[in-house]
C-alpha cells in the first residue's frame, strides 16, 4: 500500500490511499490506474513528472488517477508506456489484467 497526495482547493491536501493488491474483481479504468500508480512507484517517479515525461498535462494523468476518465485512450497508454520505457504488453501483462472479473465502464 502506499500514498499519494491530491491538491485541492487553497493548498489543502487531500490524502489518498491506494492499496495495491491484485486478485480481486476490479474495473478496468481502476486497474489501469493501480497499475500506473505502481510503476511509478517502481521507477521512483511523481504523477507530475510521469504527464511531463510522457507529453501529456497532469489533469490527464489526474483524470486516470482519480475514476473520473471512463475510457483511457489506447494513445494515452502507449505514451505512457514510452515514458516509462515498456510496450503496451508489458504493461497490460500484469495479474491484475488476467482476471476475468475485470469490468469496464460505458
Amino acid at each position: 500500500m502506499f500514498t499519494i497526495y491530491r491538491q485541492c482547493f487553497k493548498n489543502n491536501f487531500v490524502k489518498i490511499v491506494y492499496d495495491i493488491s491484485w486478485g480481486d474483481a476490479v474495473k478496468l479504468e481502476e486497474a489501469i490506474s493501480k497499475r500506473i500508480l505502481f510503476l511509478c512507484k517502481e521507477k521512483g517517479l511523481s504523477v507530475n513528472k510521469l504527464a511531463s515525461m510522457a507529453g501529456l498535462s497532469s489533469s490527464t494523468i489526474s483524470s486516470i488517477l482519480y475514476g473520473q476518465s471512463k475510457n483511457t485512450g489506447a494513445r494515452t497508454i502507449l505514451d505512457i508506456c514510452e515514458a516509462l520505457d515498456m510496450t503496451i504488453y508489458d504493461f497490460y501483462n500484469d495479474p491484475l489484467f488476467k482476471s476475468h472479473d475485470i469490468e469496464g465502464s460505458y
